[in-house]
C-alpha cells in the first residue's frame, strides 16, 4: 500500500531490525550513528553549457544519458529521456542535518499521463542514508493509491511525508524545492513555483547520506530499483547544507528568472492568441453565457441596489446574474415551503430584481445551495453524524422539501434558469438512520464498507452507487419537475467534475453522468485554483456528448 494522504507513511514500507530498535532505547534521534558532514556551500549545476556541476569546484556527475537543449530557463537545460539520469556522491553535496534541493522541472508528460490504466509516475531525484532509509522527490508512488500525489520524503524511516497535489502541464516549467532539518521538531516543506504548499513538524533522524544523490530516478531508494525515471528537463538545480525559507528561496528564482511570477500563466497565453469566434444568433449578437455571481444577499436588497447591480453587471459585459435564494440558513425571498432567513428584506427582492434585470436584458438563474446548512435550525432534515454543514441528503424528507422549493420558485417567477450548488452529500453519514437504508438497498454493512476502498483508493461499488443515488433523486426530480413546468428554463449545477481516469466523486456528484442524460444543462466548474487545472476541463469535456455543456 502506497502513503495516504496527509498521514504518516505505513510503517509496512520500513524494515526495521531489533538491532536498531535497541539502538532507539538510549537515543533521542532513534538511533545511535555519528554525523560527520555539514555543509553550507551550495551544489549549483546551471546546464548552460555542458552537463556539469559549476560549484562546488572538482565535483561532477556520473552521467547516464541526457543531453543539453537550448531553451532552458536561463540558458540551456538538461532533457533527461526515460532511462536516463545524473548521480553525484551525495556526501558531497547534501548535509546530514538538513538541506534544500530546488530545480527547475519540464516534464514531457501531464499530470493526467496514464501507465497501464492509472496514472503514471515519476521519480525526480533519489538517495539513500546510512540507516537503510532514503530520501524521495516523487510524482506519485509505486502503488496506484499514491499516484495522485507528489511525495517528498527526507527519510522514509521517519515515516512522515509532505505530499500534496502538484498538477504538472507536459512541456511547461514547474519551480520544485524541498527542504529539511533534523531532530526532534524536523521539519519537511514544498515549495511550487515559489509558494509553501505544504510542510510538516516532526522528529526526523539526523543520518549521513550513503552512496549517490540521483537525478533523475529512483535508484536512491529500496523500492523501484531504477524503474521509474524522470522523463522531464530540468534546469539551475541548487543544493543548499541549510533549509532556506521562502525569501531566499524567491531571491535565487529571481536571479534565475526574473519573470518567474508571470510564467505561471503560461498556459493561457496561446488561448488568448487565438481569434475570438464566439456563435451568433441571426441578428449577429453572441449566444454565449456570460454569468456572474452574487457577491452576498444585501447586494439586491432593495430596488435601488438592484438597479445599480444589474447596471454594473451590464456594462462590465455579463448578461447572466446568479443570486443565491438559499444558504441553507432560510429563503432570501417569501417562501410558502420554507422559512425566511433571519436577514431577508421586506416585501420580495427576488421579483424586484427579476423585473429591473428583464428590464435590462440580463437573465436570473436563482441560486440554491441544496445540503448547505448555514444555521441551527430544520432539525429533522438531519442526523446527529452527518456532517455539521450539511443536511442529510438520505433522508427522503429532506430531498421532498428542497425539490419543493425549488420548483415553487420555478413556477412563481419568471426566472430564466436555476443553479444547484452544494449538489453533494458533504461527505458519508455513519447514523444510524443511514446504516439501516444502506442495508435494506445493499444488504450489505455501512461501517465496514466505509472503510473499504480499492487499490486506487476508490469507494467500492456498492457505496459509491448508495451516494450517487440519494443526490440524482434531487437532480432528476428538479429536471422533471422545470421541464414540465417551464421547458426553456437552464438548469446548471456547481461542481468540480473529474476527470474520468480519477476516482469518482464521494459525495455523490456526478455532473457528466446529469448533463449527458439530459438532466442538466450546464456545468459551471468551480476552480479556485490561481491556475484552472484546463487538463482536466479537457478530459471532462471529452466525456460530454456535449463538450458546450462545461
Amino acid at each position: 500500500m502506497s502513503p495516504e494522504p496527509g498521514t504518516p507513511i505505513r510503517s509496512h514500507l520500513i524494515v526495521v531490525t531489533l538491532f536498531f530498535l535497541l539502538l532507539a532505547a538510549g537515543c533521542p534521534d532513534g538511533g545511535s550513528f555519528a554525523v560527520s558532514f555539514h555543509r553550507e556551500t551550495p551544489l549549483v549545476a546551471s546546464f548552460d553549457r555542458q552537463i556539469a556541476v559549476d560549484e562546488p569546484r572538482g565535483a561532477s556527475f556520473e552521467r547516464h544519458g541526457g543531453r543539453i537543449v537550448a531553451d532552458g530557463i536561463s540558458g540551456r537545460a538538461l532533457r533527461l529521456m526515460a532511462g536516463e539520469y545524473l548521480a553525484i556522491d551525495a556526501d558531497r553535496v547534501v548535509g546530514s542535518s538538513g538541506s534544500t534541493i530546488m530545480f527547475w522541472v519540464r516534464p514531457h508528460w501531464n499530470y493526467y499521463t496514464l501507465s497501464k490504466g492509472d496514472l503514471a509516475t515519476h521519480t525526480f531525484l533519489s538517495l539513500a542514508w546510512e540507516d537503510n532509509g532514503y530520501l524521495v522527490l516523487s510524482d506519485g508512488w509505486w502503488e496506484p493509491l499514491g499516484s495522485p500525489y507528489t511525495y517528498f520524503i527526507a527519510n522514509v524511516n521517519s515515516r512522515i511525508a509532505v505530499n500534496p497535489k502538484v498538477r504538472y502541464r507536459e512541456n511547461q516549467w514547474t519551480h520544485i524545492a524541498v527542504t529539511w532539518t533534523t531532530g526532534r521538531d524536523g521539519n519537511l516543506a514544498i515549495y511550487v513555483d515559489g509558494e509553501l504548499i505544504e510542510e510538516r513538524t516532526a522528529p526526523v533522524p539526523e543520518r549521513n547520506p550513503s552512496g549517490k544523490l540521483y537525478i533523475g530516478c529512483d535508484k536512491g531508494t529500496s523500492l523501484g530499483g531504477g524503474g521509474r525515471w524522470a522523463d522531464s528537463d530540468f534546469d539551475e538545480l541548487v543544493v543548499l547544507g541549510h533549509a532556506a525559507s521562502k525569501d531566499e528561496i524567491r531571491r535565487r528564482l529571481d536571479g534565475q528568472d526574473p519573470g518567474w511570477r508571470e510564467r505561471k500563466y503560461d498556459w493561457i497565453k496561446p488561448v488568448l492568441a487565438q481569434p475570438y469566434r464566439p456563435k451568433r444568433d441571426g441578428a449577429g449578437r453572441p449566444v454565449e453565457i456570460r454569468a456572474v455571481f452574487d457577491g452576498g444577499p444585501g447586494e439586491w436588497s432593495t430596488e435601488r441596489k438592484s438597479r445599480a447591480l444589474i447596471a454594473r453587471i451590464r456594462s462590465a459585459g455579463f448578461n447572466v446574474f446568479i443570486p443565491c435564494v438559499w444558504m441553507g440558513d432560510g429563503t432570501r425571498y417569501p417562501s410558502p415551503v420554507a422559512p425566511p432567513a433571519k436577514y431577508k428584506a421586506a416585501g420580495d427582492p427576488l421579483a424586484t430584481l427579476l423585473r429591473i434585470a428583464h428590464e435590462e436584458g440580463v437573465e436570473v438563474h436563482p441560486w440554491f445551495a441544496v445540503s448547505y446548512r448555514g444555521r441551527d435550525f430544520l432539525p429533522k432534515f438531519r442526523d446527529p453524524e452527518t456532517p455539521p454543514e450539511a443536511f442529510e441528503m438520505h433522508r427522503p424528507g429532506f430531498r421532498d422539501f428542497i425539490v419543493k422549493m425549488i420548483l415553487d420558485v420555478v413556477e412563481r417567477y419568471d426566472v430564466d434558469g436555476i443553479n444547484l450548488d452544494f449538489i453533494r452529500t458533504q461527505g458519508v453519514t455513519r447514523s444510524r438512520f443511514v446504516a439501516e437504508r444502506y442495508r435494506e438497498a445493499t444488504g450489505r454493512d455501512l461501517e465496514t464498507d466505509g472503510r473499504s476502498f480499492d487499490a486506487r483508493g476508490c469507494m467500492k461499488p456498492h457505496l459509491q452507487r448508495f451516494l450517487d443515488s440519494a443526490v440524482e433523486d434531487i437532480v432528476r426530480r428538479v429536471s422533471e419537475g422545470v421541464r414540465k413546468r417551464r421547458p426553456g428554463v437552464v438548469i446548471s449545477v456547481d461542481g468540480q467534475p473529474i476527470p474520468p481516469v480519477l476516482c469518482p466523486s464521494q459525495e455523490g456528484r456526478q455532473e457528466v453522468a446529469w448533463a449527458n442524460r439530459g438532466m442538466v444543462d450546464l456545468i459551471f466548474s468551480m476552480n479556485y485554483e490561481q491556475v484552472p487545472d484546463t487538463d482536466a476541463l479537457d478530459l471532462v469535456r471529452g466525456e460530454l456528448t456535449d463538450p458546450e455543456k462545461l
